[in-house]
């Protein structure tokens, strides 16, 4: 959705690209240019552009006035599954089925890093609010947590373990701040503070969907927390105050330990009783 909520950007399998009216949902604009299954989209703020990663390994940014493409960025050399925009719009992440991830300059289209580290492909990334760190997470189960333009692995999480015979991908994620949020085909959401050592998650919801959940989205007022899932349900998540605060404060947990004793203690049981169910 653009920045000023008035257009929705969609990719499709037919190798499309469509721009729409998120009033009364008329199509817009098409885009063509890929040449196999468009996996991810994304707006770039601060310009009149888009950018998408498609299965022909390359991503494309778009005019949204004219609907042509008017670069191609070419480096992965697998499928691009999943790509994010930094916040200012100076940086793309992109992750791919090489199982790298890695970042482009928007001004310049130009790659400037790759990540290697996971294990099998990548199924998402996002960039930081300040635009300095990159978090990523894969079919391996695991959460990476990248340094933005030195592709210093800062620390590594073990989301999900392989056991004889189960593993669980980790379909998506967001972070704000310090702390970051996963879902995955267990099916479970789990809740990370990126500066703890431990790399243990604080908080885990354990089966909020009957089946894998695919995606997850923070609501920009960050009061809420939206899950989809192939159970065919979305589902809105009330966030608690605490974390809320906390979620929009710069402030390092070293220097507020009463809230984060208060993050620490939360039972994720009061989030299930104002669940609401959408289908």
């Amino acid at each position: 959705v653009s920045h000023d909520s008035k257009i929705i950007l969609s990719a499709s399998s037919d190798t499309t690209l469509r721009l729409w009216n998120a009033e009364n949902g008329k199509c817009l604009m098409t885009l063509t240019g890929h040449k196999d299954i468009v996996q991810c989209c994304s707006f770039i703020p601060e310009t009149n552009q888009v950018v998408s990663g498609s299965s022909d390994s390359t991503l494309r940014l778009w005019d949204r006035a004219t609907g042509m493409s008017v670069h191609e960025l070419k480096g992965h050399t697998g499928k691009v599954t999943c790509c994010s925009v930094s916040y200012d719009g100076s940086y793309i992440v992109s992750g791919s089925d090489d199982k790298t991830v890695k970042v482009w300059e928007v001004s310049s289209q130009l790659l400037l890093c790759s990540y290697t580290g996971h294990n099998e492909t990548v199924s998402s990334c996002k960039i930081s609010h300040k635009g300095n760190t990159v978090l990523s997470t894969a079919a391996d189960g695991t959460l990476h947590f990248w340094d933005l333009l030195s592709a210093k692995n800062i620390r590594k999480y073990e989301v999900y373990s392989r056991l004889i015979s189960h593993y669980s991908e980790v379909d998506g994620c967001f972070f704000v701040n310090q702390y970051a949020v996963t879902v995955s085909n267990e099916p479970t959401i789990k809740f990370w503070e990126l500066t703890n050592p431990t790399t243990e998650p604080f908080c885990t919801i354990q089966n909020p969907h009957d089946q894998p959940i695919w995606c997850c989205a923070l609501s920009p007022d960050r009061c809420t927390l939206l899950t989809g899932s192939t159970d065919m349900l979305l589902k809105i998540w009330s966030i608690p105050i605490q974390w809320r605060r906390k979620m929009l404060s710069d402030q390092d947990p070293e220097e507020d330990q009463s809230n984060w004793l208060e993050l620490q203690d939360f039972n994720p049981q009061n989030v299930e009783e104002e669940e609401e169910v959408y289908e």
